[in-house]
């Protein structure tokens, strides 16, 4: 095949081409054409670049970190003005981080580590793996809720809403996030409708019932987050700061507290404690599960 350039005499050899259907006039397969130019009439040069000075290190922490020598503060008080730390979980069971954590009035779910892994069942008294079911095809969890019957596990990835039965950790039913333009961040459960966060605009909380058909958005009027749970009154939301708000279901700020540690990637309420998933240090296998008790969520300012 032979290909001629519209102005001058540049032409171009391409052997070996495979051409099927699709909406190009012209392709080259890479992976078996060659390719020769000849008789170019344009000169093509460049200057090289000079490296003229020496490289010079002003940011060099001399540690990586996590290690004893990083004194940045990954866990916050136990107690402060706003909340106290219960417990944290789970004790003696090596699980990572992650994006997702639910709780269905007696245990708490999550997966194994952040992007795949089992979903687990975790006794909240002891901290122990109670059940574990292999993961059912989630790619990129990003919350747990549970409707009194069955969790609902948002994928990030696939842009879906899947319903895992909590006995056999089948998938039981999906739908697809509805006119979001964007995976969804986080999930819960109101008693009635399922409640999505927004990735791109994580004030809009889409109200979904149990088929994913859209009934309405909430807007929060104040900061979001990506992350969220319901108490059975108020929603809660964290992102990347280190507070955590209370919103009515108007879309109303009614209070906040201070986070207990790093990078609160995913919460569940009781009805009586809120819990959360903590980043602290990705490179810890430290707990990171907190129950949490709520002391005072007026709304506080920084000092």
């Amino acid at each position: 095949m032979l290909l001629q350039q519209s102005q001058g005499e540049s032409q171009i050899k391409v052997r070996n081409n495979e051409i099927t259907d699709n909406s190009q006039d012209f392709e080259i397969d890479s992976r078996t054409c060659q390719a020769d130019l000849q008789n170019n009439q344009e000169k093509i040069t460049f200057q090289e670049p000079v490296f003229d000075y020496q490289d010079i290190k002003k940011t060099d922490l001399g540690y990586c970190p996590g290690d004893p020598n990083d004194k940045y503060a990954y866990i916050y008080l136990a107690e402060d003005e706003t909340r106290r730390v219960v417990k944290k979980i789970p004790s003696g069971v090596r699980v990572s981080f992650g994006w997702s954590l639910g709780f269905d009035g007696k245990y708490l779910w999550r997966f194994e580590w952040a992007g795949g892994g089992d979903l687990i069942k975790i006794d909240p008294k002891s901290g122990e793996i109670t059940t574990r079911f292999e993961n059912p095809g989630i790619a990129q969890e990003h919350g747990i809720a549970f409707d009194g019957k069955s969790l609902w596990i948002n994928d990030f990835s696939s842009l879906k809403v899947f319903e895992i039965d909590p006995n056999t950790g089948k998938i039981l039913s999906s739908f697809k996030i509805p006119e979001m333009g964007s995976g969804a961040s986080g999930i819960t459960w109101d008693g009635e409708y399922l409640y999505l966060v927004n990735w791109l605009e994580q004030s809009n909380l889409y109200k979904v019932d149990r088929q994913g058909n859209l009934i309405g958005i909430l807007r929060l009027k104040g900061p979001a987050g990506q992350t969220i749970t319901f108490d059975g009154q108020y929603f809660w939301v964290a992102g990347s700061s280190n507070q955590i708000y209370k919103y009515d279901k108007n879309g109303s700020l009614k209070g906040k507290i201070y986070a207990v540690a790093e990078g609160t990637w995913a919460m569940a309420h009781d009805g009586k404690y809120l819990w959360t998933l903590q980043r602290t240090n990705e490179n810890w296998q430290d707990p990171k599960i907190y129950q949490i008790e709520i002391i005072n969520d007026s709304l506080i300012k920084y000092k």
